[in-house]
């Protein structure tokens, strides 16, 4: 998935550079939005991103019983343990530039009400963690 987060800093940095600057106006009428709350705008997107970034492993168990491993987001939490990455908002990050080149309809939540319609992966904590000579 690192790819949904190269797309968005993509996106965000293309943002940056079509935002021009406060001499960009049309025939002397500024634009309606102003390049500093837009600006602030990005950096608030950059910073959501980074804080939902992949932080540690989580682990599921499959219809066989058997352990899978999953990155989990860094900061969401769920009632059974630590939410899959992507969680359910780094997608909604995205949803703004789905229209754009390299966007993939994976990536795409349903909204409802404002809220995301399908329920965020979940890693079950109700069993532990192999220790990791166990791997081996």
């Amino acid at each position: 998935m690192d790819d949904l987060i190269t797309f968005l800093n993509n996106q965000y940095a293309s943002d940056e550079r079509d935002s021009g600057g406060p001499e960009n106006t049309n025939n002397g009428v500024r634009p309606r939005w102003d390049q500093r709350r837009l600006l602030a705008e990005i950096a608030a997107k950059r910073h959501l991103l980074h804080g939902h970034r992949p932080g540690h492993f989580a682990v599921t168990w499959d219809m066989d019983d058997e352990p899978e491993y999953h990155l989990a987001c860094a900061v969401c939490r769920t009632d059974v343990g630590p939410e899959i990455w992507p969680c359910r908002h780094v997608p909604l990050l995205a949803l703004p530039y789905a229209g754009q080149p390299g966007y993939r309809d994976e990536w795409r939540v349903a909204l409802d009400y404002g809220g995301v319609v399908p329920s965020p992966r979940r890693a079950r904590t109700d069993k532990l963690a192999p220790e990791a000579g166990d791997l081996i």
